[in-house]
């Protein structure tokens, strides 16, 4: 868990904690102990709740899956293009899907399929 964590901004979801060998209920174990922090639903930081920028940018992506991807002002200050000013993170997906996340703006695209074409 630690290695994947430190790839990934100190953040993983429900599917890499499992593919870590972690339950349900163990990943919830953790977050009761002060482990895992929530930073959307299914998506955690691992140790502690601060997590860099980029951490933030993964975890909008992590809880958008399969789908989702980083966009707009958010993928520039991803690609350090231009700085980041706080908002919420800017994911697009497929037009469809309405399911909302707190902290994370969705913009819906007909270029995005469920397939991944066109």
């Amino acid at each position: 868990m630690a290695r994947l964590a430190a790839e990934s901004e100190s953040v993983l979801d429900l599917d890499d904690l499992r593919g870590c060998g972690f339950s349900q209920w163990a990943v919830q174990r953790r977050a009761r102990q002060g482990r895992l922090h929530r930073i959307h639903e299914g998506v955690y930081a691992v140790g502690h709740p601060n997590i860099s920028t980029k951490g933030r940018f993964v975890a909008a992506t992590k809880a958008c899956k399969p789908f989702g991807a980083l966009s707009h002002r958010a993928t520039a200050a991803f690609l350090e293009i231009q700085e980041w000013t706080e908002r919420d993170v800017e994911i697009t997906v497929p037009r469809g899907i309405n399911r909302e996340h707190a902290g994370i703006q969705l913009h819906r695209s007909s270029l995005i399929t469920f397939g991944g074409t066109r």
